[in-house]
């Protein structure tokens, strides 16, 4: 789909919600971020696919899904803190009560992905966000494309020992997805998708034990 189509698409859902005049520079403003260039994953495209992912939903959840994402720098740590930050100072400029702010910013939070979450629009953010790991073979290889052209600053030797540990970890656990409703549409072919990938690495890459990289590339 064109990159227009989608913007025009996403705008009628936006225009729909909408209660107030900022959210019309809101949504410009967040449409700016995600087609920036340099997002060669995390732009308008995987946010669409959240939010379709999500379907009917809260507001808050909605917004969550639009803002978990704003902000972005694959060489900081605290994304997501940075997103919930900015999300709030939008959600003031929109009139919202202080407890509408607390569970927009709790639902961004969540996407850190780094504790089990608690409620059930929590998880449903957790798991449309990871919904991409169940792809179908072509989209889950556009994505994993797109995540290694986001930390191309990092030689193969570095990237790939690690990205194979944050890979790893989802598959140790009983479950990926959080929801009845994706653990029985995208568990089986996620959990495939990846041992795949890992597998498709070079061995001598992934035992090298010289790595002492101190980042983990985000899901």
């Amino acid at each position: 789909m064109a990159e227009k189509e989608l913007q025009d698409i996403l705008r009628q859902e936006w225009d729909r919600r909408k209660r107030s005049g900022n959210l019309t520079e809101c949504f410009d403003t967040l449409v700016g971020i995600y087609t920036n260039p340099n997002r060669s994953y995390h732009n308008l495209k995987h946010i669409s696919e959240v939010i379709e992912e999500l379907g009917s939903c809260s507001n808050a959840l909605y917004l969550a899904a639009w803002f978990h994402d704003a902000v972005y720098d694959p060489k900081a740590k605290d994304n997501e803190e940075k997103s919930a930050a900015f999300a709030r100072k939008w959600c003031i400029d929109f009139g919202y009560v202080p407890e509408f702010a607390d569970e927009f910013e709790r639902l961004i939070l969540t996407t850190k992905h780094s504790k089990a979450p608690e409620t059930e629009d929590e998880k449903r953010l957790c798991d449309a966000d990871l919904a991409i790991l169940g792809a179908e073979k072509s989209r889950f290889e556009e994505y994993e494309a797109g995540i290694r052209k986001e930390y191309s600053f990092y030689a193969e030797e570095a990237y790939y020992p690690v990205r194979a540990w944050v890979l790893e970890r989802f598959l140790a656990k009983e479950h990926i997805y959080h929801t009845e409703k994706f653990r029985n549409k995208y568990e089986i072919k996620a959990r495939a998708n990846l041992k795949k990938l890992i597998e498709s690495w070079q061995e001598p890459l992934l035992e090298d034990d010289s790595c002492t990289i101190n980042f983990a590339p985000k899901d």
